[in-house]
């Protein structure tokens, strides 16, 4: 992340305003806003069509040489958004516990 200050606003997007529906493929995409998540992407230091491929879709082990993305279901891509989220909550918790006397002098 870019900035100690801008936790808040990650969690608040992804939380709060990053939804998805099944396309006709059945594969989920974001729909709710592309300003989400580009802010998303933005303070995560990546690109918006990373971030969508990474919520959205899954890497599948086809054969011994073969890799295949899998879409996710609008509900799998919710449940990727919620896990992000608590991961990135758990890293700002040990970035507080590893660091206390820097946190302090904040």
């Amino acid at each position: 992340m870019r900035h100690k200050g801008e936790l808040s606003t990650v969690l608040f997007s992804l939380q709060g305003n990053l939804e998805f529906v099944d396309d006709d493929q059945e594969q989920a995409s974001v729909v709710n806003s592309d300003e989400n998540l580009n802010v998303i992407a933005y303070l995560l230091g990546s690109e918006p069509r990373h971030v969508e491929k990474a919520l959205c879709y899954r890497v599948v082990a086809a054969g011994q040489s073969e890799v295949v993305d899998k879409g996710h279901h609008a509900i799998d891509a919710a449940h990727g958004r919620d896990a992000l989220a608590k991961v990135i909550v758990s890293l700002a918790m040990m970035s507080i516990y590893d660091h206390p006397i820097l946190l302090v002098l904040d």
